[in-house]
This record gives C-alpha cells, structure tokens and sequence, in this order.
C-alpha cells in the first residue's frame, strides 16, 4: 500500500528506500505463502529440493545480485 499510494500519503524517498530494501530482504526468506496451505488440504507439502528450485528461480528473476554473491562464495567455499 505504501507504495502504491506514496504520493496521496505524502512519503518521502528515504521511506520508500526502506520499503524496497525490506521487500529485497522478504524476497531472500525461503517461504512460499498460499492462501490455504498444503496441511489445511490435508495435502503433503512439496519436496525440500523442489521448494529451494522454486525459492532460486523467484530470487533469479527478483535479486540476480544475490545469486551472484552467493555463486561467489560457494566457489570460494569449493576452491578450499
């Protein structure tokens, strides 16, 4: 909401830095929320493998500078 009604509401630039910094920083959380979720469908929830595909595709297209962080220190990691 706040960024949508930015200007109506008198926000100013720093704030809405904030807000953007916070939806990066939500953005890197592994979480899937759904409207209902897979316990209430008495369904079992996706895989831990196809969940994390999930979570590095979303952060592919949302966050490429932290895909590439962490491609860096994993291949600092590998190189030890």
């Amino acid at each position: 909401m706040s960024e949508i009604f930015a200007k109506e509401i008198g926000l100013d630039n720093g704030f809405l830095e904030v807000i953007s910094r916070l939806r990066k920083e939500l953005g890197r959380e592994p979480r899937w929320p759904e409207p209902v979720t897979y316990k209430e469908m008495n369904k079992q929830a996706p895989s831990p493998i196809l969940s994390s595909a999930l979570m590095i595709a979303h952060l592919e297209k949302t966050d490429p500078d932290y895909i590439r962080m962490l491609q860096r220190k994993i291949r600092r990691k590998s190189k030890r």
